[in-house]
């Protein structure tokens, strides 16, 4: 569904609330029969309340606190604010996979298409957690689920226990010289990883399995080129020309970023839609 016709779909109404009652805590609820201007927002028969933004006049986002699936409290602010809710319907699209992934996002497609490969998984409790951060074990995972899980090798790592989910994941990395550990026996597996080295593994792991993709993009003039890392560098560049990384808001690549799991998500789905067997 396009943005045009998500606006169609739109339900905006506005809360004006007394000064006296700044500081106070307000509470909406979608679980009534009617939507009407007040507290209560209700999805429509065959429609799901897909975003609620709490704004002030002067634009700016109150935070809501999600108290239960059908409410939601914040703090009154002085003055009126603007209640937004968008609703989408329950049918005639793709069902969500998970609940905090929103079929309009631009990582929804991805986050479908490694949950099919069996590439990534959930968080548990219906969530993908799109904004959290991904680690150096989730990011090894991936790789070795899509590379068909291969065995060979050990973990001789300290901080990686035998049997964990990601040990093999690990040890296979490790012996393919994909990523290695910190020089004092650990592997920092709940770390985060950044851009930079991202880009570096899936290089690394292109070049494993004599993988090419088409490198026929021009490196945008980034201001912040300066901050990749020498060992990067060349990684930085591939990925960028073959489309894999794109900049951020404000001209940026951002090398030494933390990347987000939706991030590495769509990532990895343009890897995989990309790559061909080099002859």
């Amino acid at each position: 569904m396009d943005r045009e016709h998500l606006l169609w779909l739109q339900l905006q109404f506005h809360l004006q609330l007394p000064a006296q009652s700044v500081g106070e805590r307000r509470r909406l609820n979608r679980a009534v029969q009617q939507p009407a201007p007040g507290w209560s927002i209700v999805p429509g028969e065959g429609m799901y309340l897909a975003q609620i933004q709490v704004v002030t006049a002067g634009g700016k986002t109150v935070e809501l606190t999600k108290v239960s699936e059908n409410c939601y409290t914040f703090v009154q602010p002085r003055g009126a604010v603007t209640v937004s809710a968008t609703f989408l319907p329950l049918s005639g699209g793709e069902e969500r996979i998970f609940s905090d992934v929103e079929s309009f996002a631009w990582y929804a497609e991805a986050v479908r298409f490694v949950v099919e490969q069996g590439i990534m998984q959930g968080i548990g409790g219906g969530l993908f957690d799109p904004n959290g951060v991904m680690n150096r074990s989730m990011l090894v995972t991936m790789l070795h689920r899509l590379a068909g899980e291969p065995g060979g090798g050990t973990a001789s790592f300290t901080d990686v226990s035998a049997g964990i989910w990601y040990s093999d994941a690990v040890a296979w990395a490790a012996s393919a010289e994909l990523t290695g550990g910190y020089g004092d026996g650990r592997f920092g597996p709940t770390d985060a990883v950044t851009r930079e080295q991202v880009a570096a593994l899936l290089f690394r792991y292109a070049q494993l399995q004599k993988l090419e993709l088409a490198a026929d993009q021009s490196v945008p003039d980034f201001s912040d080129t300066a901050s990749v890392s020498g060992w990067a560098k060349e990684a930085m560049d591939w990925a960028v020309r073959t489309g894999l990384l794109s900049g951020k808001n404000g001209g940026i690549l951002d090398p030494l970023g933390t990347a987000t799991r939706a991030e590495v998500v769509a990532i990895l789905m343009r890897f995989s839609q990309s790559t061909v067997e080099a002859e």
